[in-house]
C-alpha cells in the first residue's frame, strides 16, 4: 500500500501540474515540474498532500461500520491508514528538531506551504498530524476489540516498512 499511496499523492501534484499547463514527470517518491511564470506553486504542492487526504477520508467513510471487517471494511481501513502520512512527517519533524536539525533540512509538501503561506514551519503539519492520529484512532477504534492491537501495531509497522521498501528498493527501480 506504502507504493500506491506514495503514487496517488504524486499523481495529485501531476495532475495539478498538467492543469496548470505545466511539464511533469512522475517518480518513485517526487514529481519534477518544469512551469511557465505565473503557474500556481501553492495548488500544485497542496494537491499531493490534498489527494492523500481525500483516500484517507474516502477509506474513513468506506470503512464504516468496520465491526464486520468483510473486504469493504478492511479496503476503508487500510485507506483510513493515508491519514498516517502527516502523522509521520509530524513525528519526523519533532525528531528533527529534537536533534537541532532545522526544519528546513527536511523535505516536505507541508512545509513548503508553510513557507509559501509565509506561516510558522510545522503550522500544517501540527494540524494534518492531529486531525490524522485522531482519525486513525478513531478508524482502530471502530474495530472489534481482539483486532484494535494488531491492527495499529500492523498499520505502523507495514506503513514504516512498505514506504522504506518502496522508496529505497522497489521505487528507485522502476520510477527512478
Amino acid at each position: 500500500m506504502a507504493a500506491v499511496g506514495t503514487l496517488s499523492h504524486e499523481l495529485g501534484h501531476l495532475l495539478a501540474a498538467v492543469a496548470h499547463g505545466c511539464a511533469a514527470e512522475l517518480h518513485h517518491s517526487s514529481t519534477s515540474v518544469t512551469c511557465p511564470g505565473g503557474a500556481d506553486r501553492w495548488a500544485i504542492t497542496a494537491a499531493g498532500p490534498l489527494s492523500t487526504l481525500l483516500v484517507g477520508t474516502l477509506g474513513l467513510l468506506l470503512g464504516r461500520p468496520a465491526a464486520a471487517l468483510g473486504a469493504r471494511g478492511a479496503l476503508g481501513f487500510v485507506a483510513t491508514l493515508f491519514w498516517s502520512r502527516p502523522v509521520f512527517n509530524l513525528v519526523q519533524l519533532g525528531l528533527a528538531r529534537a536533534a537541532g536539525r532545522p526544519a528546513a533540512a527536511l523535505r516536505g509538501d507541508e512545509l513548503r506551504l508553510d513557507r509559501l503561506l509565509g506561516w510558522p514551519e510545522g503550522t500544517l503539519l501540527a494540524g494534518t498530524g492531529l486531525l490524522g492520529a485522531g482519525l486513525v484512532g478513531l478508524a482502530v477504534l471502530r474495530l472489534p476489540p481482539a483486532q484494535r492491537v494488531p491492527a495499529a501495531l500492523g498499520g505502523a509497522i507495514g506503513a514504516l516498512i512498505g514506504q522504506l521498501g518502496w522508496t529505497r528498493a522497489l521505487g528507485p527501480w522502476l520510477l527512478p
